[in-house]
């Protein structure tokens, strides 16, 4: 019988008079009334569901054993929760990351002995440190991992506790931090790390950079072998390979050959004479190949001749710099070594380098051709470029999601998941790996086909349940953000990330953010925002810091509604519109209070020290948005607090030209000079078009001539500056003194004027600007 049924009926029993109890079954009859407030309080703690729930019991829980035991004849109480079941309670308690629960853990190992036989052990800690991570909770692990002898004061901490702490890390954290919690909070803890601690290490920091889709700088694992070294480590061939074969798979050979000249120097025991003098071999041939392959083989042809043989390193060295097929075939009949899956990975990933997406793909093809066989790594780079969404249109953006998933659908058919493959050996094949399905939900997730991309992201995490793989708080975070931008609405949007969103990181919650703010560009502002800011609310109470992207994202978003918003206004009213920049006050009315709030809120947010990027967006939205007053609130702020720079400039001067304020824009130059702040390109332009807005256009060539091109203002001006004038002059006639003043005083540049008529600007249409005629910009 169960501990859980034994109770049940004896709680059941226990209400029927006169019954007599078998002795020892739980306590004594006669203390019915103490068994049935523990019942109360224990059965919820057996099977725990959410933290409050626990938190309310536990405690209420203790007080009643406290006070049974206080009794003149105590009863021996048997076990009332096991290991296993306290395991799981601190396991439940932890995932929250709020204050209170933590401070039940804390309780709970005071307890744990005295009141249910079960000894505090590291293992218990690392139970909760685990439990953290999960959930992303990157500060609260770590400062539960420095303070293990604060919270159990015999317990100190051990290397596992480490390992768990750097193996449950999300992908986003800083290698700096996992390599000062390896090497110097290990020391400081008496902890000794081992080339294990090393090995964890090494993979975090290769899947952080892969998370990020970028490439390990060869300065970290220079580092970390320099720690290694300082520890006294022995020599330890696989985590060479670790670093070696990294470089390798992406191509980067010369990287590999440096960091094995980096080990073997300070491990001079890890390689044989022989492996050492092929070593060199290699790096000289990859030293050629930067100049040609055939000066590369050449130089192979001489080590052939003194005994040298050739294999597949040697392959890949003379293919270091090499981006097409015939490099690859011609090598392969010099060396009499037939190409595999990794050099024409060499191939793939050195097109990827250099931004040939096409040429990798044929080098694909090619190898198919070839009788090459599908595996992981051939593809994975492939899938990776595909899929990332970074600057494209969304039309080739869903292209190459065909095409990338078209490469998976080679993958998964040459590796296939059988009724007699096992799961664990499916997920360690060449098959389909974690990095494949994290790069295809990534590309799905900001899909814009989304009725075709939800059910095939659906069919990716079955088959990855299939092979053993599990879904990664990536992965998580991209199936939420898909599941959002299905919703009908807002209202269901949220409710969807309400339901996911105890399972996101720092940076899941900064991509969700994103993802949100632009799923309905033509809704309200104000249901938009007050989501929006639930869920930075919801990200700070989780424990994680708020940066300023948590604001520009959102500032970017409402331009782009301010954008569209112009472009409709100015097609519905086409040569009508007298001002193009110009909109009615109440089309842009919810726009504004949406910049006000947010400005509101950086102003009063004090943990973060929002940088320029910012206040330049808010600056910009606001000359957008036709409100003066509130751009020159934040100039001022920039400006008294030396904070702005080359954009902020920009930015006030052209806001001046807009609201005809062209005597602040001199009085702002002025105080610029004054402070021997010097001017860019960018920003004399913006003042010359400010004065010509104005009209001003005899200040604006006292400017070109007199203020620029001095030693305290270096910068000349060139056509672009001559091109405002022209653009925005009235007439042919002024357009003409313009360029006769031009050719009097600045020579040089009148030279360099073009011969044909000015091309407007983006934004302005050539209807708003009576240019001179051709003959007109060429005065005798």
């Amino acid at each position: 019988m169960s501990l859980r049924t034994g109770l049940v009926r004896v709680s059941h029993f226990s209400r029927t008079p006169g019954l007599r109890l078998p002795p020892g079954l739980f306590f004594r009859a006669s203390h019915e009334h103490a068994f049935s407030n523990l019942d109360r309080f224990l059965l919820p703690l057996k099977y725990p569901d959410e933290p409050n729930a626990v938190r309310r019991n536990y405690l209420p829980f203790i007080a009643e054993l406290e006070r049974i035991k206080s009794e003149p004849s105590p009863s021996t109480l048997p076990t009332l929760l096991t290991r296993e079941q306290l395991i799981t309670i601190m396991d439940l308690l932890a995932t929250s990351g709020r204050p209170p629960d933590l401070a039940c853990i804390r309780t709970m190992f005071s307890h744990l002995p005295v009141y249910f036989g079960v000894q505090v052990t590291p293992d218990l800690h690392s139970v909760v440190i685990a439990a953290m991570l999960r959930q992303g909770y990157v500060p609260l692990a770590q400062q539960w991992l420095l303070q293990i002898p604060q919270v159990t004061p015999d317990v100190k901490p051990t290397l596992d506790n480490f390992h768990t702490f750097l193996k449950g890390c999300p992908n986003h954290v800083f290698q700096t931090l996992l390599r000062d919690v390896a090497v110097q909070k290990t020391a400081r803890a008496g902890v000794r790390p081992t080339n294990e601690t090393f090995a964890i290490l090494i993979r975090c920091i290769i899947n952080n950079a892969n998370y990020a889709k970028t490439t390990v700088n060869a300065d970290t694992f220079t580092a970390i072998i320099t720690d290694m070294k300082r520890l006294h480590l022995p020599a330890d061939p696989a985590i060479l390979a670790l670093m070696v074969n990294y470089y390798l798979e992406h191509g980067f050979q010369v990287r590999a050959d440096n960091i094995r000249t980096n080990y073997t120097a300070q491990f001079p025991d890890i390689m044989t004479p022989e492996e050492q003098q092929m070593d060199v071999l290699h790096k000289q041939l990859a030293a050629a190949s930067q100049q040609s392959v055939e000066q590369s083989l050449s130089l192979f042809r001489n080590f052939q001749a003194r005994g040298y043989r050739a294999n597949s390193a040697t392959f890949r060295a003379i293919l270091n710099n090499s981006t097409n097929v015939q490099d690859l075939l011609r090598v392969e009949e010099v060396l009499g070594v037939k190409a595999t899956a990794s050099e024409y990975a060499v191939l793939v990933n050195n097109n990827i380098r250099v931004r040939q997406l096409p040429a990798a793909l044929a080098v694909y093809e090619a190898a198919k051709k070839s009788g090459i066989s599908v595996v992981a790594g051939l593809v994975a780079p492939l899938i990776r470029s595909l899929t990332s969404g970074d600057k494209k249109p969304a039309e080739i953006h869903n292209t190459d999601l065909d095409t990338a998933l078209t490469l998976y659908s080679e993958l998964d058919e040459a590796f296939p998941v059988s009724s007699t493959t096992s799961p664990a050996l499916s997920a360690q094949s060449n098959g389909p790996d974690i990095d494949i399905y994290t790069s295809l939900m990534r590309g799905l997730a900001v899909s814009s086909n989304l009725e075709i991309a939800q059910p095939i992201a659906d069919t990716l995490l079955s088959e990855m349940k299939s092979r053993g793989i599990p879904a990664t708080a990536a992965i998580k975070t991209s199936s939420l953000i898909l599941e959002m931008r299905t919703a009908d609405t807002l209202e269901t949007a949220f409710r969807r990330y309400r339901k996911s969103h105890g399972e996101l990181t720092e940076s899941g919650y900064l991509a969700v953010l994103r993802a949100f703010s632009r799923l309905s560009p033509t809704s309200g502002q104000s249901d938009l925002l007050e989501y929006y800011f639930q869920i930075v609310g919801d990200m700070r109470r989780a424990g994680f810091a708020l940066t300023d992207r948590v604001y520009t994202d959102m500032l970017q978003q409402i331009g782009e509604i301010a954008h569209q918003r112009r472009q409709a206004w100015r097609r519905s009213k086409g040569s009508e519109a007298q001002n193009p920049w110009a909109m009615p006050a109440n089309m842009t009315e919810d726009l504004l209070d949406g910049v006000r709030y947010i400005h509101n809120l950086v102003s009063l947010d004090t943990t973060i020290q929002p940088d320029r990027l910012v206040w330049n967006q808010l600056m910009e939205l606001y000359q957008r948005l036709q409100s003066f007053p509130e751009v020159f609130r934040v100039w001022e702020m920039l400006y008294f607090s030396e904070k702005f720079g080359p954009m902020s400039v920009s930015v006030i001067f052209h806001a001046c030209g807009h609201a005809k304020e062209h005597e602040l824009a001199k009085q702002i130059l002025a105080d610029l000079m004054t402070d021997n702040y010097v001017l860019n390109l960018h920003n004399w332009n913006a003042y010359v078009e400010c004065l010509c807005r104005t009209n001003q256009f005899s200040e604006a060539l006292e400017t070109i001539c007199k203020l620029m091109g001095t030693a305290a203002q270096p910068i000349n001006p060139d056509a672009s500056t001559v091109m405002i004038m022209l653009k925005l002059a009235d007439t042919k006639t002024q357009s003409y003194a313009i360029l006769k003043r031009i050719r009097r005083e600045l020579p040089e540049l009148w030279a360099s004027l073009p011969s044909t008529e000015p091309q407007p600007e983006n934004g302005e249409s050539p209807e708003d600007i009576e240019r001179p005629p051709a003959d007109a910009q060429r005065p005798p």
